[in-house]
């Protein structure tokens, strides 16, 4: 493997991913996945005879996979039920921990096998070549299994941090807190001993690896040692727990996963981070007052000196204190503060965060409650991704200066998880979606909503989902006995960036510049043998198919003009080709054509156009402070053509 790229792997996995295993998504960059050979052949050159012995091997291999896979969801959801009962019966749910962590190891175990089998087919430069496109995705790409997350595992057993930290907000009497901390300090050791022996099998994994003689049997046995420790260092942390929420009462055990849930611990990495960005951000706004700020960086260092040398709590202390000197500081030299610009304005907390509305661990949303005494407006925003990648968390990375925007428009928020096809193929996440939304006019009384007046918004898949919403007939059920789906999910309007307004990938051929043959199998993605089969599920996911005059108004915006040329891919973008083409103003253009001939008011804004909306908060801020009363009418869909 060249040299450069096998140093960069090796500095991302150990500097900046957590410490406590390789994760099989960082594992991605090192053993590419079967779909990214199949889907880049032709970039990496593999030869027709070779694809189709990878497409056969493959092929072959999926069956067991998906039975792995049905053993692991099986045994996640028993795991899930225990901790939601609240049965604090430890040797229970250490069990079922435990079988859940062995279902997840045999199917990492036997995933890598497959990736290994097919990658043996291709030649070291194309293993190079397939490990440049997946390190170019390394930090969007998630494990596919279907174990609890760290995350949700914390709002079910939450973390000794909570009691610890929130032990007078969860009303703790100081005896418990004290029996409660020689718990914590007896249980630590053992925590910081197992976390170091998973150094060792890390390491001897990426030294075989990156060898790139593929012995399957050198790696197997490697990442069997790396699994084994890391499966001993999660049963600690589920003891530890157990141990802990054992000394205090149900009552306290539920109000402690409402704090965790409302107030998610991050990761520490990141919370440093943010941290050492604010600072430095305080200190140019310092030496733009003209004060001298080379003291500031000396903290900094010594400050990250301490943080590498292992002691986290006292390095972050230090942080946040140096980071209130700074404000001092400025504050003296500005009396009168400036309103900081939206984008830069750090986004608030939820005010209620992942809120379960289905009965999928993926069917949470986090709910921003805008401050009025009057029923607010309602703004829902789903993720892309690709329906295979991200979660609601992109709001606060990739829209935070809309979100502060609407807030202060007395627009409320939501973010919306759902999901994914490696959960359940499509139209799974639309579904999901939909409920999402009749979930929260459901809660309209509860949460000051006024469910006449409610918009989506998202990016690329996103976008899908919304214009799904925007376009499809009410899909309210009157006669059911769950008042949850007896709501409307009809809208106000809907905003969309790089939408694709059709998901029939020939679709794509006749009319995306450059887009020659499908870069996405209809089996993964729809979970269908045929293409008619394809067609019957694609109909009434796009918007192309759905859109009739009876629809709200759509803001659509893109990133180039119909006319740009489609960028080549090169080993620095090797996604460039394809992200242009998928998210092209194409999709738009055709969209707002059929709804100009149906009278439908649709905004297209690309780079010289002339759109009445220059963005997503405008157009929605414009579309749900004027007062819509009534709810359009239920309708038949009708397939129109593409």
């Amino acid at each position: 493997m060249n040299r450069l790229l096998a140093l960069a792997l090796f500095v991302f996995i150990f500097v900046f991913l957590p410490a406590n295993a390789l994760a099989l998504d960082s594992l991605d960059a090192l053993l590419p996945t079967p779909y990214l050979l199949r889907s880049r052949a032709d970039d990496l050159n593999i030869d027709a005879a070779t694809q189709a012995r990878i497409e056969q091997m493959y092929q072959a291999a999926e069956p067991k996979y998906h039975e792995l896979k049905r053993k692991l969801e099986q045994f996640t959801e028993q795991l899930n039920a225990a901790l939601v009962e609240d049965e604090y019966d430890t040797a229970k749910i250490q069990q079922r921990m435990k079988a859940t962590l062995e279902a997840e190891n045999e199917l990492k175990l036997y995933q890598v096998r497959v990736r290994i089998s097919l990658l043996s087919q291709v030649t070291a430069d194309q293993r190079q070549g397939a490990r440049n496109f997946a390190s170019e995705r390394l930090e969007e790409s998630r494990w596919r299994g279907d174990v609890l997350s760290d995350g949700e595992l914390d709002t079910l057993l939450p973390r000794p941090f909570w009691f610890r930290s929130r032990a007078e907000e969860l009303r703790i009497d100081a005896s418990t807190r004290e029996r409660l901390e020689q718990t914590y300090q007896s249980l630590e050791p053992r925590y910081h001993e197992l976390k170091d022996q998973l150094d060792p099998p890390t390491k001897g994994l990426l030294k075989v690896i990156l060898a790139d003689h593929l012995d399957e049997e050198a790696i197997l046995r490697r990442f069997t040692a790396l699994l084994e420790a890391e499966t001993q260092l999660k049963l600690h942390q589920v003891r530890v727990r157990t141990t802990l929420l054992s000394h205090v009462s149900a009552q306290k055990r539920r109000a402690a996963r409402e704090l965790a849930k409302r107030k998610p611990e991050s990761d520490w990495r990141k919370v440093l981070r943010d941290k050492v960005e604010r600072i430095r951000r305080l200190s140019q706004q310092l030496s733009d007052n003209g004060e001298s700020v080379a003291d500031i960086e000396q903290q900094l260092s010594n400050i990250e000196e301490t943080i590498s040398e292992g002691q986290i709590t006292e390095g972050g202390r230090r942080l946040e204190q140096l980071f209130r000197e700074l404000e001092q500081r400025l504050e003296s030299d500005q009396p009168e503060p400036v309103e900081p610009d939206l984008a830069e304005r750090e986004l608030p907390p939820p005010t209620l965060a992942n809120v379960s509305y289905g009965k999928h661990r993926r069917n949470i949303l986090d709910f921003w409650q805008a401050e009025s005494d009057e029923p607010t407006p309602l703004a829902v925003y789903y993720h892309g991704g690709g329906f295979r990648v991200f979660d609601k968390g992109k709001i606060t990375t990739k829209w935070p200066a809309t979100v502060n925007a609407l807030l202060d428009g007395k627009i409320s928020v939501a973010a919306v998880n759902y999901r994914l096809i490696q959960h359940a193929p499509l139209p799974a996440a639309f579904h999901d979606s939909r409920r999402a939304l009749q979930f929260l006019r459901n809660k309209a009384t509860d949460w000051n909503i006024d469910a006449s007046r409610v918009a989506a918004w998202g990016g690329s898949a996103g976008a899908q989902i919304s214009m799904y919403l925007a376009f499809h007939d009410d899909m309210a059920d009157p006669a059911s006995s769950d008042p949850v789906e007896r709501r409307s999910t009809r809208l106000t309007c809907v905003a969309t960036r790089d939408g694709q307004t059709s998901r029939d990938y020939q679709w794509w051929v006749d009319h995306i510049p450059g887009y020659k043959e499908p870069h996405m199998d209809f089996h993964e993605m729809f979970g269908v043998t045929t293409r008619e089969a394809f067609l019957r599920k694609m109909v009434d996911v796009s918007a192309l198919s759905l859109v009739s005059r009876d629809d709200p108004p759509v803001y659509m915006n893109y990133e180039m003009t119909p006319t740009a040329p489609v960028p080549e891919s090169t080993p620095s973008n090797p996604r460039a080709t394809i992200s242009f083409q998928g998210h092209h103003v194409v999709f738009g253009v055709k969209l707002k054509e059929q709804m100009d001939k149906l009278g439908v008011e649709a905004h297209l804004d690309y780079p010289g156009s002339e759109s009445a909306y220059r963005s997503v908060e405008q157009f929605l801020i414009a579309k749900l402070t004027h007062k819509d009363p009534q709810l359009r009418p239920k309708r038949e869909v009708t397939a129109n053509s593409h």
